[in-house]
């Protein structure tokens, strides 16, 4: 999967500054992430025409008629692109759900053309095909699930150490403060 490498590299950015002690829950994406990410606009749209083209159209009327959503939805495709380049079961499954999908769509173009003998036995080749593709997105789901529990985790360790050095994230933030120098 070169294409995920490749934009994965294209998307990399590095984390904004924090305050002293670091964020708590991670940074929000700010405004240079987000332009950097819409710098990058064609890319991800023709990563999109390639694999979900019903979303790409989507997006492509969400640009006209709702920028800021366009640029949010961006966004998500470009972290998304980054998962699926740190998770290589993940970029496996996706794939796979894209194949079943088109796999899918096919076998509904024309079914209503067919015999009632053949119509049988495509709706039992989309019934199969359809299990198997939300067999991918539960997999998906519990991947996603879990990358969130151990994400509950780090931050519970990081809210007990930051309660530990509590007196001195304050004192070194507040004199942070006081030291910095003042632009007039």
């Amino acid at each position: 999967m070169s294409w995920i490498l490749w934009i994965g590299l294209v998307l990399a950015q590095p984390s904004p500054p924090g305050p002293p002690g670091g964020w708590a829950g991670g940074a929000p994406p700010s405004a240079a992430g987000l332009s950097e990410v819409l710098e990058h606009r064609d890319e991800l749209m023709a990563v999109l025409e390639r694999h979900d083209p019903r979303k790409h159209a989507h997006m492509e009327r969400l640009e006209v008629s709702d920028p800021q959503a366009f640029a949010l939805g961006l966004l998500r495709v470009a972290k998304t692109v980054q998962r699926l380049q740190a998770d290589p079961e993940a970029a496996e499954r996706f794939q796979a759900m894209g194949e079943e999908t088109k796999r899918l769509e096919a076998l509904a173009a024309g079914f209503g053309e067919l015999s009632g003998a053949d119509q049988k036995r495509r709706r039992s080749e989309m019934e199969a095909a359809a299990r198997r593709l939300m067999d991918l997105k539960q997999a998906e789901r519990r991947s996603r699930v879990d990358e969130l529990r151990a994400k509950i985790a780090e931050l519970e360790g990081e809210i007990g150490a930051r309660e530990k050095e509590a007196d001195k994230l304050v004192d070194a933030f507040v004199e942070q403060l006081l030291t910095a120098p003042v632009d007039l």
